[in-house]
């Protein structure tokens, strides 16, 4: 998807997440959707690896290494 349209697919989630809805976001820009998301959840090989809050995941020096490309 072109930017234009990115920015625009995660100001409606998070306007649905402020609205209560729940919604699963399954997306390669890991940085970009832990900023709109309250729990995360880290697949590895289909299976779930880390799980816990967005702040927590993005904070994790593990995940950052092995995941999020520091």
């Amino acid at each position: 998807m072109s930017p234009l349209i990115t920015d625009q697919v995660f100001e409606a989630l998070k306007k649905l997440n402020a609205d209560g809805l729940t919604v699963l976001l399954v997306e390669q820009n890991a940085h970009r959707a832990l900023e709109i998301t309250r729990r995360a959840y880290v697949l590895d090989r289909g299976v779930i690896s880390h799980e816990g809050t967005s702040a927590d995941i993005a904070a994790n020096p593990a995940i950052i290494e092995s995941y999020l490309g520091a």
